[in-house]
């Protein structure tokens, strides 16, 4: 097996395990704020703030030019994530 066989395989690990748990953090959060629509809200503001928190010192923002030529389509990608 390779090794990027192996990163990706860990990856797939990592990944099918955090799902669940995910649930269980988030179904947390809805019972202690007694909305489970804010409690999803909340967890897309926390992930918001650690992506940007690592993409914006590693590759600093993105610039206005870039975002306006991606295709309106790529934008889909966040309503899906989000629903």
């Amino acid at each position: 097996m390779t090794r990027a066989a192996v990163f990706l395989a860990g990856w797939t690990v990592l990944a099918s395990a955090g799902i669940p748990l995910i649930g269980v953090l988030n179904g947390g959060m809805a019972r202690s704020i007694g909305n489970p629509i804010g409690a999803t809200a909340v967890m897309f503001a926390v992930a918001c703030l650690a992506a940007l928190g690592l993409a914006l010192p590693l590759d600093g923002p993105p610039r206005l030019h870039a975002l306006m030529a991606a295709p309106a389509s790529s934008y889909a990608a966040g309503l899906l994530i989000g629903f």
